[in-house]
């Protein structure tokens, strides 16, 4: 990776052609972060002003007794990007996880998401991106438990996370020391890409009334799972399914929760083959082989696009592997970060 100067201003962002250049005007929240200690972790949230004056919620987590021996400080911290209807609390589970190894894990609500705000206009990846980097540039300056603070941060992005984190390693590569990017793609064409079914349904106007709404909902969400799992796991899927749906009204609830509509438009026409190409840090590509919705071959064509890439491909597991399989999944994500810490 060449080296790059580094910009510390909150502000500072590379914007893309596709960026789109609208001003969010919205009231102005309180930047200042909180910290508590619940569950056996230091939780610090709050907000950061991102691109085009949107603020974004973010949390992070670290453990106050990680499993793992010697210096913590030498662990730098993951930042995950969640897909399309998810928010910060649907990863918390698989956060905690990352943090038994004694590093910190971010979370954040994309724009139009949770409770970051939902500009009234349309936006695209980039600039889903570019807030993505604000995130991570207020993270870093937040000191870990040792009260220290750290220059780089590990990126994870899943599905339409996936491209966005593509976009943000190619805007600001001074940001990582690595990038994972899960369940993703680049390219739509015969045999790669979203699946037709899925994008029908999610491109679809959802129904006014409850029951047709639910259904489109449960259709939509089962895609996420191999059947095999969603047989031997009725309760779970419930439970995972509950939150989604209520997540999902409360997005088309929110004044403008319909801006997102753009950048889900292009994440499922996306075209980064050329884009891609750029990404110069290290990168894990990981899929499930039985995901309907974006099929492992994806991946594989990632790894031909990609340098420096490495790939694990999850045997029997759908869309959403790290909540199907989160141990599975950890075992092969921890020794890639492990392995690109120093930096």
């Amino acid at each position: 990776m060449k080296p790059m100067e580094r910009v510390d201003t909150l502000q500072s962002h590379l914007v893309s052609s596709g960026s789109s250049n609208r001003t969010f005007t919205a009231r102005t929240r309180s930047e200042t972060c909180t910290t508590r200690e619940i569950d056996g972790h230091m939780v610090t949230e709050g907000f950061v002003r991102g691109h085009q004056g949107v603020y974004i919620s973010y949390r992070c987590f670290e453990m106050l007794r990680p499993l793992s021996e010697g210096p913590q400080a030498d662990l730098l911290q993951v930042m995950i990007v969640r897909g399309l209807g998810m928010t910060k609390e649907d990863s918390e589970s698989f956060a905690k996880l990352l943090s038994k190894q004694g590093r910190r894990v971010v979370l954040f609500d994309n724009r139009g998401s949770g409770d970051s705000d939902a500009p009234d206009f349309e936006y695209l990846l980039d600039d889903m991106a570019t807030d993505g980097a604000h995130v991570i540039e207020k993270t870093l300056k937040v000191p870990l438990r040792s009260g220290r603070t750290q220059t780089k941060s590990h990126l994870i992005g899943v599905s339409m996370g996936g491209c966005i984190a593509m976009k943000l390693a190619i805007q600001r590569p001074d940001l990582l020391a690595s990038l994972t990017v899960g369940c993703s793609y680049a390219e739509n064409l015969d045999g790669v890409g979203v699946s037709d079914r899925f994008k029908e349904l999610s491109l679809a106007d959802v129904p006014q009334d409850s029951l047709h709404r639910r259904n489109h909902f449960d259709e939509l969400f089962r895609f996420n799972f191999s059947k095999r799992w969603v047989a031997k796991n009725p309760m779970r899927y419930a439970q995972l399914f509950a939150s989604f749906e209520a997540s999902e009204i409360r997005r088309l609830a929110k004044p403008g929760g319909r801006g997102q509509e753009t950048a889900v438009r292009e994440f499922m026409t996306n075209g980064m083959v050329d884009a891609v190409k750029h990404i110069a840090c290290p990168t894990l590509l990981i899929s499930g082989d039985e995901d309907a919705i974006i099929p492992f071959r994806n991946s594989l064509r990632l790894y031909a696009l990609i340098e420096n890439t490495s790939l694990a491909i999850l045997p029997f597991q759908g869309h959403i592997f790290w909540e199907t399989a989160p141990e599975l999944t950890s075992q092969n994500l921890n020794p890639f970060l492990s392995m690109h810490d120093a930096v």
